[in-house]
């Protein structure tokens, strides 16, 4: 279970830092049942503010 948590951690780096999309990043969370957002947050520039996520949390929660 721990390599699967690892690998899924890494492609979540990715999509993060060099691929830059919040949103792919949010849909990768909510197809990942391993991963929670407090896992990818320090992945994400500082500049990153919740403004991004409101609409992607909304939808992906309901």
């Amino acid at each position: 279970m721990l390599h699967f948590y690892v690998f899924f951690l890494c492609a979540a780096r990715h999509v993060v830092e060099e691929e830059k999309d919040v949103k792919r990043a949010m849909e990768f969370l909510h197809e990942c049942d391993l991963l929670k957002i407090e896992d990818i947050l320090p992945f994400f520039p500082d500049f990153v503010t919740i403004d991004h996520f409101k609409v992607l949390l909304r939808h992906f929660c309901l």
